[in-house]
């Protein structure tokens, strides 16, 4: 029985570092980038760039904060992600609202 269980976990272990990811595995490392600005004592300001996440196998993913609707302060160069707007190859852009909701991806 136990070692039934012990295959069991392991197949499951297996399956897990075999699957590729998706983007919806990046979404708790988002969810983090955003609770951390948050706690910082600058806050999310006027709608900073978060940073940069990666996963094996995916595109980067630039995080932004901007407001809903849009304003100009978000289209200040200050307030974008440099990687993104410089063209870097392969990379995303994931926008989020002052609430840390996903609101684009491009």
């Amino acid at each position: 029985m136990l070692l039934a269980a012990i295959l069991v976990a392991c197949d499951q272990e297996q399956d897990n570092l075999q699957r590729p990811a998706t983007f919806n595995d990046l979404v708790p490392k988002i969810q983090e980038l955003f609770a951390d600005a948050q706690s910082r004592k600058s806050g999310l300001g006027d709608g900073p760039c978060l940073g940069m996440i990666t996963a094996p196998g995916l595109a980067s993913f630039y995080v932004d904060v901007v407001h809903v609707p849009r304003q100009e302060v978000d289209n200040l160069e200050a307030n974008k992600c440099l990687g993104y707007k410089a063209g870097q190859v392969g990379s995303r852009l994931v926008e989020l609202n002052f609430d840390g909701e996903i609101v684009l991806l491009k």
